[in-house]
């Protein structure tokens, strides 16, 4: 499996993509169990993407509220690399998310590697 432009990542599973509160209480998830987000994903090396080339794989990685914008502006532009109905509703959930981290103050959109 490679992520974005080709940079190899070897998963036996996807990211799950969360929000949550503050004090760490999901507000709602999707868990990509076929890795459907990795090949759609930036290379880390990627400046034109501010926010999400920075995912990590076996890590957390979250995201607050006052950059929900750029992270939906990315992932729409993620979207264009879609090559199969999963992948589109995948992005239809993780934007969902992201609104979700947007509306309310003290949330975060947090995604969570191997």
């Amino acid at each position: 499996m490679t992520r974005g432009d080709g940079a190899a990542i070897s998963l036996t599973h996807g990211l799950n993509v969360q929000v949550e509160t503050q004090y760490g209480k999901v507000i709602d998830r999707v868990l990509d169990s076929e890795n459907l987000l990795g090949p759609l994903l930036p290379r880390h090396d990627d400046e034109a993407f501010s926010c999400l080339r920075f995912v990590d794989w076996y890590g957390k990685t979250i995201f607050n509220r006052p950059q929900m914008p750029t992270v939906l502006a990315e992932l729409q532009t993620i979207r264009a690399k879609a090559m199969n109905p999963k992948q589109e509703a995948l992005l239809d959930t993780i934007e969902r998310l992201a609104h979700l981290a947007l509306v309310e103050p003290h949330r975060h959109l947090k995604f969570v590697g191997d």
